[in-house]
Parts: C-alpha cells; structure tokens; sequence
C-alpha cells in the first residue's frame, strides 16, 4: 500500500525531484505568503473595528446630547408652570369681587348672580350646548326655567351630538374616550342641583302642557 503524496494546504505538491533545501525554501515562501495575507486581513478587521467604536462614541454622545437638552426642556417646563400658577394666583387676589346689581327683578337679579357665581365656567358653557340644562341669562325671562335631566353620561353625550364632528353610538366608544364625557356629565350635574336648589330652573315632568314644550323648545335653541 503506497503512502500518499503529503500536500501543503491550497500550495503545490512537493516534487520529490527538489533538494531537500529548495523544498524548504519553497514551504518559507508559501508560509510567507499566507502570513501576509493573514496581516492584511487581520488589520482591515481592526481598520472596521476602530470605525464601528467611533460611531458608536459619536452615537453615544448625540444621545447624551439629547438627554442634555430634555433635561433642560424639562426644568424650563416647570419653572413656567411655577409661573403661570403665580400669575393665576396674584390675579385672583387683585381681581375685583363682581358686586350683584340691586334689582327688584327676580330673573334680573338671578342673571347678576349667575354672572357673578358662575362666569368662571364660561369655557365649559362655550364647550357645549347647556341651554337645555341650565339656567340661560338669555333665555325666557321666568323662574324657574324647564330643564333636561341627563340621568347619565350616554343621556348626556347623546344630546350633544349635534357638536361632536364624527358621531359614534356611546356603546362604541372606548372606556378612555368615555372618561372625559363622564368628567364632564358629573360637573353639569353639579352646577344643575346648585340651581335647581337656587330655584332657577326645575326638571320638566309630565304632564307637559304644549306651552311648557314652547318654552323647553326655547331653552333648547339647538339651532
């Protein structure tokens, strides 16, 4: 059984005819050779790794950059805050008290109270359409006025329909965008009970005479 011819990796056979030195020579110079190339591709990888950590030091630092400037957005944030809280506050101390106007007039002297009671509210009035729930300085001039009882947020939410832009049935809203018409229910209940309790306005209940629909219809104004 002969041995095979020994074979250096990817180089040429040795040729037994060679002296023993030129066949040495030869396997230097193949070692040489790959040598070399194992020095190219060792520095190329070294030569990507130096590039990757600088972008990451460079990525790092615009991060650290980044955090920097929220943190400083953050404190400007508060420091307003702080400000406008005082603002508010030292405008509530100055203002002047609104002073009701004597009157003998009953619905005359509600209105002076309801401006003087309630004017801190005229967002929430200009939020929505509340004619039909409370009391209207602009509408029929009696005491008590009939109004609407949203016995809760669907009742509610379902008579304010006519504002809201893409009307969906209550059942399929989602509990998060319930909440605020819940929030908002419960504060027109509040001032509603302050004046049904002023005697400003009562619940309409039947029987309902067609001159106490004429007047709900008034009070309602949804046009």
């Amino acid at each position: 059984m002969s041995i095979p011819e020994y074979t250096w990796p990817n180089r040429t056979k040795i040729n037994p005819e060679k002296s023993v030195l030129e066949q040495q020579q030869e396997t230097i110079e193949n070692l040489m050779s790959v040598n070399s190339q194992q020095s190219i591709k060792i520095r190329n990888l070294e030569m990507e790794l130096e590039s990757k950590e600088m972008d990451l030091q460079m990525s790092s630092g615009y991060c650290n950059l980044m955090q920097e400037e929220y943190n400083k957005l953050e404190v400007e944030n508060e420091r307003l805050n702080r400000e406008l809280k005082r603002c508010q506050e030292e405008h509530y101390r100055t203002s002047p008290a609104i002073q009701p106007i004597e009157t003998s007039d009953p619905f005359q002297a509600a209105c002076n109270l309801h401006q003087q009671n309630f004017s801190r509210y005229r967002l929430f009035f200009a939020k929505y359409n509340l004619r039909c729930y409370l009391f209207d300085p602009e509408g029929e001039k009696v005491l008590p006025q009939m109004v609407m009882n949203a016995k809760n947020p669907c009742n509610f939410y379902q008579n304010q329909r006519s504002i809201i832009r893409k009307y969906r049935t209550w059942t399929d809203l989602t509990e998060e965008e319930k909440g605020p018409w819940k929030e908002d229910w419960m504060k027109m209940k509040r001032l509603q009970n302050e004046q049904i309790r002023m005697g400003w306005c009562q619940y309409r209940t039947p029987p309902v005479t067609p001159e106490d629909k004429k007047r709900l219809k008034r009070n309602m104004n949804f046009s």
